[in-house]
Formats: structure tokens, sequence, C-alpha cells
């Protein structure tokens, strides 16, 4: 009897708690969002939420503007002069290659994914090829070398980038959303 109750807990923990994180994640996102546009909008628009919809309807309006010959040049000069900024420069550009890859098709650019020894001999992690080799480093050690990106968990927007000769890699099949999911799950999600 306690035992089946034991594991009626864990089911049930298995099933709230993403269900949690994510309420949680979406209410704090939010407020969040809420309590910076509110102060602008409530003056002229008092509805619970109504500051999120001009958020979304602000991202839109940056987006087709973005797309547009115009847009493109200022959005360029505007990330130009950003990058400049000593530290912001480089959180805007780790922000922004990120979003590339997670909100496009970008993670095509992974060109394989493979089993490598990282970050010690015996124990091994799932990384993405990424641009062909370095012809001075194949030179310089001799062997064919493999450039590969290995993410961290749960954030894949830090990670590694290693070397390795291309004979010490073990290439999977599966496809980069499959690898993301389950270095994104900590390993708990399987293909």
């Amino acid at each position: 009897m306690l035992k089946k109750l034991r594991n009626y807990f864990l089911a049930g923990l298995v099933i709230f708690t993403p269900l949690a994180l994510t309420v949680w994640i979406i209410l704090v996102t939010f407020n969040f969002l809420d309590g910076i546009l509110k102060p602008l909008i409530s003056p002229v628009i008092n509805i619970p939420g109504v500051s999120f919809a001009v958020l979304l309807l602000l991202i839109t309006f940056v987006g087709m503007l973005g797309t547009m010959a115009w847009g493109r040049r200022a959005v360029g000069v505007l990330e130009e002069n950003l990058l400049k900024i000593p530290f912001a420069g480089m959180v805007y550009k780790t922000l922004k290659d990120a979003s590339d890859v997670i909100l496009t098709k970008r993670a095509e650019d992974f060109k394989s994914i493979v089993l490598v020894e990282f970050p010690k001999e015996g124990a091994y992690a799932i990384g993405f090829t990424t641009a062909s080799s370095i012809p001075e480093i194949n030179e310089k050690t001799g062997e064919e070398m493999i450039n590969v990106y290995v993410p961290t968990t749960p954030n894949p927007t830090s990670g590694f980038f290693i070397m390795v000769p291309k004979e010490g890699a073990t290439f999977l099949d599966m496809s980069a959303e499959e690898a993301f999911k389950i270095i994104l799950s900590g390993g708990l999600s399987q293909k």
C-alpha cells in the first residue's frame, strides 16, 4: 500500500513539475513585461494583460521593419554600434547568436551529431560538428581534426568548442533537434 502511494506520488511529481514550471515561467515573464509596459499604457488603456499584447505587436512591427531594405540597414548600424560597447556588445552578440540558432533553422548549421570523450577520458558528451577543420591545426597535429561544439546542460547557448581527431569521434544517427532535446533535459528525454 505504501509502495503504491509512493509510486503515485512520483508519477504525479513527474507530471506536475514540468506543468508547474511552465506556468510559473509564463507568469513571471508576463508580470515582468506587464510591470515595464503598464505604466506607459495604463493612462491610455487599463485592461490587464494589454501590455503583453502591445509587446507582441511591437515585436511584430520591429520584425516587419527589419525585413525592409532601409530597416535592415538601420538594424545593421545599430548592431555595429552596440557591438562596440565593451560588455553590452558581448552580451548582445551571445544572445543574438543563441536566438539565431534556436529561432531559425540555423540548427542545420551543425553538420553532424557526434559522441566525443569529454571532459575526461572515459566520459562522453554529445557534440555538434561545426565548420570544416582548420588546415593549420591538421598540419600541426598530423591528424584530421574536426571542430566540435559541446553544449552545456540545461543552457545550450554556452558550451565548449573543442577539436578532436576525426577517428576519436563517434558519428550518431540523430537530428540536431533530437540531440538538443537530450541535452536540454539532462538526458531525461530519449530520442
